[in-house]
């Protein structure tokens, strides 16, 4: 029975790929002006990239219950496609992330420059020297990054400083009176902080192995709400359009700059 908790998990991380590729899709297509069509675009693509990472993790899982040792080569190309696109997923993020607090192009393309400069050093040397399985359990296959580089250029440039700009986007929402952007940062903020704070959570707590039995379930099922946030951020329920005036997504009829 135990061994079906990778289906489980599987099951969890799928559903939120669906969530986050749908709104990576809808994001793009946003309505933006020309001073901040590329960073909407990158806001997008960063859904777009995560969504993307967890469908492949999804599939590791699925084919880890099918047969551990027959599948294990694709679940190690897997693996290493997964870690390779979560560099450029931060850095979109981090894109979107410096021209809505700063609004200026040319900081948002310096620093963006500094984070592929250093992404291309990490996945060039996790490429390079690959990983091994660590772990395996009734819930979870880990697989543990041959160097170290990586996992550090994950932590200090990647965790510390989105989960730190996750909490500045939500913070944001002090700064508006209109209704629908109040509430939109402040579900955004919710949602990177649960996907970005579970993320440090399994690094701090659970380094070098992470969790890896129902625990491992918990963490995906509060990465489901970070899914759900993100979709209710810009698709509202109901009651919550009707009662506060929240405008949606759906809603929205001109360009809107969001700094």
């Amino acid at each position: 029975m135990m061994r079906y908790g990778l289906l489980i998990t599987a099951a969890l991380i799928a559903f939120s790929a669906g969530l986050y590729i749908y709104m990576g899709r809808r994001l793009r297509r946003r309505p933006a002006t020309s001073e901040n069509k590329w960073a909407t675009v990158a806001f997008g693509l960063f859904w777009d990239l995560i969504g993307i990472t967890s469908i492949l993790f999804s599939l590791i899982l699925i084919l880890e219950f099918i047969d551990h040792i027959r599948f294990e080569p694709v679940s190690y190309v897997l693996y290493l496609l997964l870690g390779s696109l979560l560099t450029p997923a931060v850095i979109c993020l981090i894109y979107w992330a410096v021209f809505l607090f700063t609004g200026k192009r040319k900081l948002t393309m310096a620093v963006t420059a500094f984070y592929i400069a250093i992404g291309a050093a990490g996945v060039f040397t996790f490429l390079y020297t690959g990983a091994d399985v660590v772990v395996r359990t009734d819930w979870m296959t880990v697989w543990e990054n041959r160097n170290p580089i990586p996992n550090i250029i994950y932590f200090f440039a990647y965790i510390i400083p989105v989960f730190f700009v996750s909490i500045a986007i939500a913070s944001l929402a002090r700064h508006t009176k209109v209704p629908s952007e109040k509430y939109r940062r402040v579900m955004l903020g919710l949602s990177l902080i649960l996907f970005n704070g579970m993320s440090l959570v399994r690094f701090l707590i659970n380094y070098p192995y992470g969790p890896v039995g129902p625990d491992y379930m918990i963490i995906n099922t509060v990465q489901v709400l970070s899914a759900l946030f993100v979709f209710w951020a810009y698709y509202p329920p109901r009651f919550i359009r009707k009662k506060y005036g929240i405008i949606g997504l759906s809603g929205e009829r001109a360009p809107e700059v969001e700094r």
